[in-house]
């Protein structure tokens, strides 16, 4: 028993912990983000079953002046048939200086910087990612799929209409982001 320790869902929290005001413009000046950029992470590898798609679609039902002032940053590997057609939809919408692809990154990283995390899978389990943006004080919008009513607080957003996902990208660009803060 001397050697056990606590493990939240194999979630090292001791490695989540919050970025420098340096380490988060070191990172915005590595991926090319504005400082003043509204950040939406996709913290997940790039597969259908993750449906990337839904925030695309959602960014281009927004007003361009609010589209303006997003950015989604992406983990993940490049090298998949869906990513390609990911890629095909956003320069379809003509939203590639919107989205930024930065590989398998560090949670700490992508979530440092990140002002909401989104997941609309179309299937989970429970979920790791939203674990780690929680110990990283990160609001999450989820999908209600696998592991939902176990991870309270994560606001539910559809995985089939991209309505909730407007919405709360509305709410980040007219200042209303508070009410996605945990208290």
């Amino acid at each position: 028993y001397k050697k056990a320790c606590k493990v939240y869902s194999g979630v090292d929290e001791s490695k989540l912990l919050p970025l420098s005001d340096n380490e988060r413009k070191n990172l915005k000046g590595l991926w090319n983000i504005d400082e003043e950029k509204i950040i939406v992470a996709i913290h997940s590898r790039i597969a259908a079953i993750k449906n990337h798609i839904l925030v695309a679609e959602a960014l281009n039902k927004l007003p361009p002046q609010q589209r303006e002032k997003i950015v989604v940053v992406c983990s993940g590997d490049t090298n998949s048939l869906y990513y390609k057609k990911l890629a095909a939809k956003i320069a379809e919408y003509n939203l590639q200086h919107n989205f930024r692809f930065v590989g398998w990154c560090d949670s700490r990283d992508i979530l440092g910087i990140a002002d909401i995390m989104i997941a609309p899978s179309f299937k989970e389990g429970f979920p790791l990612n939203v674990v780690e943006a929680f110990l990283m004080k990160v609001p999450v919008a989820r999908s209600k799929t696998g592991g939902y009513e176990d991870q309270k607080f994560c606001f539910p957003i559809s995985e089939r209409n991209c309505g909730d996902v407007v919405k709360i990208l509305e709410d980040f660009c007219n200042g209303e982001a508070e009410k996605y803060r945990a208290n």
